[in-house]
């Protein structure tokens, strides 16, 4: 601080690009402290305003407003971003709006980003059977790679990978030397193999649930599925809203699908949504 008054001191018998170069000092080092208080408090108030909208959200559906607790939900995850407690309320006064396609949809998300959380797990499976709607079946095996998130078999790939790498240039870089030996010992062996082996666990858990990115709900009541991609084209059936399906490909705003019965057709684009979008 002194130092600062010395120089502001002295500003008038100082030369212009002397004074120039401690104006540009000064401002650096206060501006960059405003900036950054700036930054948090713009942060601060808008967790405030998210979590504000939530709380009102809750409030409205406490109360039975759930037509707008649904809005005020959508309007959180605009601004915070998916979050399975969100989703998970969105579903709930969803349901309770009469919107079943929309409900099973956001309990679908929720526990994709929670695959291990009873409570969506429970309520899912609650308006799926109030519904008369089937439960998506998956091989016995599966289900153990289900119990984790994406992002959780992501980062342990990541892992494995990278304690592979350290491993394998360890042994590289110490075979010439009196500790390589220590390399062909059992303790190495088996911590290179368990690693190993979590690497592939977590690479097929991340292609097992790479499947599920097709996977989609019907939004509609009485949706028709067509042998076609056109408007006018045959109907072969109409699903429910709330039914799972998966997606094939995409035609001019159609969406080729396969039900949970094995059969297929085109649906409208505007009809459905993917479970991960």
């Amino acid at each position: 601080m002194k130092a600062l008054r010395s120089n502001a001191a002295n500003a008038c018998t100082t030369p212009l690009p002397e004074c120039e170069l401690i104006f540009a000092r000064i401002l650096r080092h206060w501006g960059t402290k405003a900036l950054g208080l700036l930054v948090l408090l713009l942060s601060q108030t808008s967790k405030a305003d998210n979590g504000d909208s939530f709380s009102a959200a809750n409030r409205d559906f406490a109360a039975g407003q759930h037509k707008e607790a649904v809005q005020k939900y959508q309007e959180t995850l605009k601004t915070m971003g998916p979050s399975a407690p969100v989703l998970f309320n969105l579903a709930n006064a969803q349901f309770r709006s009469g919107n079943l396609g929309e409900a099973v949809l956001q309990y679908e998300r929720a526990l994709w980003l929670s695959p291990h959380d009873p409570d969506i797990a429970a309520n899912l499976q609650v308006v799926r059977k109030a519904a008369g709607l089937y439960d998506p079946e998956f091989p016995w095996w599966q289900h153990y790679f289900r119990l984790f998130s994406l992002d959780a078999w992501s980062l342990l790939a990541s892992l494995s990978f990278a304690i592979l790498c350290v491993l394998g240039s360890l042994r590289l870089l110490l075979r010439q030397t009196p500790a390589g030996a220590w390399t062909t010992q059992t303790p190495w062996k088996t911590a290179a193999g368990l690693t190993g082996l979590a690497l592939l666990l977590s690479l097929t858990g991340i292609f097992t649930l790479c499947a599920d990115l097709d996977r989609a709900i019907i939004l509609a009541p009485d949706t028709p599925c067509r042998i076609a991609p056109y408007d006018n084209a045959q109907t072969t059936a109409t699903l429910n809203a709330g039914e799972t399906v998966e997606v094939q490909r995409e035609h001019e705003g159609f969406l080729q699908i396969r039900n949970l019965q094995g059969k297929t057709g085109w649906i409208a684009k505007k009809q459905i949504a993917l479970i991960v979008p």
